[in-house]
C-alpha cells in the first residue's frame, strides 16, 4: 500500500535499497492486505492479519519474500515489539527505524500513527466468516507452490496419470489464471483435512477474488476437464515466485522423474 498523504514526512525518507533494513516507503508498499478479523464477544480482541510482499534489492538471493502474519490487536496496540518478532520470524526483515524513533513531546509517535491507520485501511472480516478466510488461505499456500503447466503443455497437463497436483497456467479475458483440476481440489481438500465445505471454500474465494467465476471448465482434445481457476495474484500473495522464470515449468518426462 501507498503511504497516504497525511502519514507521509516533509522531507521523505530516501529508499534505502538494504534488505535487513527498508525504508517506510519500500515497507508501506510491501503490505499488500490488511485484514482485521473483529472479536466475537464483548471480552474477545480482534486479530490482525498482514499480507506481506516485500522486494529484495539486486545482489540478493531470490526477489520477493512472501508471507502472512497474524497478531492480537493488544500486542499491536501496546508496541511495535511483538509486530516486529513475527516480522523477523517470518520474513527476515525489521521494521524502519523511523517506526520505532520517540516522538516530539505532546505528537504521536510513528508506531501509533501506523496503528491508527492500519484500523483505517483494514478490510472488516465479521469472526462468524475468520474460519473461511484461514482455511481459504491455508488451502492456497499449499497450492501455490504446484509446478506448472504452460497452456502449450495442456496436453501433458490434462493427461490421466502422473500430472495430480499441477496448475495449468492459462489466459481468459479477464487475466491470467493458474487451473487446477477439479479431482485434485478434493482430493487436496480431505488430505488437508479443511473444516469447511468445498462449495463453502469456493464461495468464499469469488467473494475475495481468488477464484474466477464460472464452471472452470478447461477444453484439452475432446475432453472437458473440470478445475478451480486461481488468480495470479492470489497465488503470488501465498508464496508462489513472482518472476515466471522462477516458475518450475515441466513436461511429462519430468514429472515421471520425479515419481
Amino acid at each position: 500500500m501507498k503511504i497516504p498523504t497525511e502519514y507521509q514526512e516533509v522531507e521523505p525518507e530516501p529508499k534505502v535499497n538494504i534488505w535487513e533494513s527498508l525504508s517506510k516507503e519500500i515497507f508501506f508498499e510491501s503490505i499488500k492486505e490488511i485484514i482485521k478479523i473483529e472479536p466475537i464477544t464483548a471480552r474477545d480482541t480482534a486479530v490482525y492479519i498482514f499480507k506481506f510482499n516485500v522486494s529484495k534489492p539486486t545482489g540478493n538471493e531470490g526477489s520477493k519474500s512472501t508471507g502472512i502474519i497474524e497478531i492480537n490487536v493488544s500486542d499491536f496496540m501496546r508496541s511495535y515489539k511483538k509486530f516486529e518478532d513475527l516480522l523477523f520470524s517470518h520474513l527476515d526483515i525489521t521494521l524502519p527505524k523511523i517506526m520505532k524513533s520517540k516522538s516530539a513531546p505532546g505528537e504521536p509517535d510513528e508506531w501509533s500513527k501506523f496503528v491508527q491507520l492500519c484500523g483505517k485501511l483494514s478490510k472488516k472480516v465479521p469472526p462468524s466468516e475468520s474460519t473461511e478466510w484461514a482455511e481459504c488461505d491455508r488451502f492456497l499456500e499449499i497450492v501455490a507452490g504446484f509446478p506448472i503447466f504452460e497452456e502449450s503443455q495442456k496436453a501433458e497437463w490434462g493427461a490421466n496419470s502422473g500430472v495430480e497436483n499441477t496448475l495449468l497456467k492459462k489466459t481468459y479475458n479477464d487475466g491470467t489464471f493458474y487451473c487446477l483440476k477439479a479431482k485434485d481440489v478434493a482430493k487436496l481438500c480431505e488430505t488437508l483435512k479443511i473444516v469447511i465445505a468445498r462449495k463453502e471454500m469456493g464461495s468464499t474465494m469469488k467473494a475475495r477474488g481468488i477464484k474466477r467465476e464460472g464452471e472452470g471448465l478447461v477444453r484439452v482434445g475432446k475432453k472437458v476437464i473440470r478445475a478451480w481457476c486461481f488468480t495470479e495474484e492470489s497465488l503470488i500473495e501465498h508464496g508462489m515466485e513472482f518472476e515466471e522464470s522462477k516458475i518450475k515449468i515441466i513436461g511429462m518426462e519430468g514429472l515421471y522423474g520425479q515419481l
